[in-house]
């Protein structure tokens, strides 16, 4: 269980002995039936639509989105990898959770099919942050520890702007509709970004990421000159203006060209 959730499993947490039995009883049985296939478990959508702290506008528009199913399909169970820069959040609102830790807030349509494609994929989201110069080792370790009598180094504490970007993604229903927290991951260079999708794929049973998302040419260049089976779709923003260059060709067959559009939407949304 996420966090102190293994707390309401100890028998401190009923009225009585008799009562924490009987709900254990009730749990095995449930997890029996449900790997029996007698229990269907719930769906992530019906999770998602249970929890009170979500928005109905959210559900609202889930269920009033028509989706490019072929799509999703294909993309069952498969591992996918975005990059929240300019895909899910703007990189004006990641500099600014990075600088004050205020979680950011989601580009106009991006939520939704981010939701739905939690609910199908694998999915795993990469935030970029500004560099935090690292090359002050001295520095890095003072912002990211506080003093302690455990230790003359201090102890580590939660990065804050790492934090906020999962705050932001919490409270959103990311999470609940099926991405793992812990696949919430962060890097503070272009490159960083095609080397943590590459790692995914790499020490994954399926071999390789099956969908990458990026704003980045430089990025998905790098990607597609070493994983040629990887469908990659390249956000187009002011900055790169849609220009992605080919992957390199070589004695084997090359990388698909890159499907350059304007936003996540445009690649799962129907008509988006």
């Amino acid at each position: 269980a996420e966090g102190g959730d293994w707390k309401k499993f100890l028998p401190s947490a009923y009225p009585s002995t008799v009562h924490w039995l009987v709900a254990m009883i009730r749990l095995c049985v449930n997890q029996v039936m449900t790997r029996l296939g007698m229990i269907k478990p719930p769906s992530a959508l019906a999770a998602l639509a249970a929890d009170p702290s979500i928005s109905p506008d959210i559900l609202k528009a889930l269920e009033n989105t028509k989706f490019k199913e072929e799509i999703l399909t294909g993309l069952k169970n498969k591992l996918v990898t975005i990059v929240t820069n300019n895909v899910i959040f703007t990189e004006e609102d990641i500099v600014k959770a990075y600088e004050t830790g205020e979680p950011p807030s989601f580009i106009p349509g991006s939520l939704t099919p981010l939701l739905k494609l939690a609910t199908v994929a694998d999915v795993h989201l990469l935030t970029q942050f500004p560099h935090c110069g690292i090359q002050d080792l001295n520095k890095y370790f003072e912002n990211h520890s506080v003093p302690s009598n455990l230790n003359v180094h201090g102890v580590w504490v939660d990065d804050r702007a790492e934090g906020a970007v999962n705050k932001a993604l919490n409270e959103s229903g990311v999470f609940i509709s099926g991405i793992d927290p812990h696949k919430s991951l962060f890097c503070e260079t272009t490159d960083g970004r095609g080397m943590v999708s590459r790692v995914i794929g790499e020490m994954s049973t399926q071999g390789l990421v099956a969908l990458h998302v990026d704003d980045s040419p430089q990025a998905v260049q790098w990607l597609q000159n070493v994983c040629r089976n990887t469908t990659v779709v390249g956000v187009s923003t002011d900055a790169n203006q849609g220009t992605f260059a080919e992957a390199k060709k070589d004695v084997s067959a090359a990388a698909a060209p890159v499907i350059v559009l304007p936003s996540l939407a445009a690649y799962l949304v129907a008509d988006a």
